[in-house]
């Protein structure tokens, strides 16, 4: 897979992931901001070693993308992300998942059964 490719389809596949599992949220832009900051984390950011560089990344993408549900509204869509951000960007799912299944699989020694 094209190395451009993989972040965009895990950005994508996190959003609707996220739009298929419940939650709580204060608002819907709350809830979008939320899986905009879980999407850019797991995807374009992902690969970002440096703690600071890749919240930034997360945070900009993030409001880039909630800016655009708010009609241009930059300072709205800051405060909303800014909201959610430490929750939801600690938030791996459904990666962890995934890595949990593969471990068991490679502790057990075996394949998928």
């Amino acid at each position: 897979m094209s190395s451009d490719v993989r972040p965009t389809l895990i950005h994508e596949l996190t959003h609707a992931f996220d739009h298929a599992r419940p939650g709580t949220f204060a608002t819907d832009l709350h809830r979008t901001a939320c899986t905009e900051v879980r999407a850019s984390s797991l995807g374009q950011c992902r690969e970002i070693t440096n703690p600071e560089v890749r919240r930034d990344c997360v945070f900009r993408d993030a409001v880039g993308s909630v800016w655009r549900h708010v009609g241009g509204d930059e300072g709205v869509a800051r405060r909303v992300v800014g909201e959610v951000m430490k929750g939801c960007a600690g938030d791996g799912e459904p990666m962890g998942m995934f890595r949990e299944a593969m471990r068991k699989v490679r502790d057990e020694g075996g394949g998928v059964r």
